[in-house]
């Protein structure tokens, strides 16, 4: 995916599996990322004007939040 650091793109390429994205309303997106080791993360994004919604953008956000979460969770603590 585009706009990813080379750390993102790192963990995406290699630590994940499986990335879903749901849309449960019409601003909000989720993301989980499914990694090999069977371990789930999500992320999540939304926006507040409604006319300005981009759905890739929110994907984008919902990715980076998941993987941020990825990285804190793996290799912080």
């Amino acid at each position: 995916m585009k706009n990813l650091s080379k750390a993102e793109q790192f963990m995406l390429d290699n630590l994940v599996e499986k990335v879903v994205f749901s849309q449960p309303s019409p601003r909000t997106v989720f993301c989980v990322l499914i990694c090999y080791d069977g371990y789930e993360v999500y992320g999540a994004s939304s926006c507040k004007d409604l006319d300005k919604f981009e759905e890739a953008t929110g994907k984008l956000y919902a990715l980076r939040h998941a993987l941020s979460r990825l990285y804190r969770t793996k290799y912080k603590y």
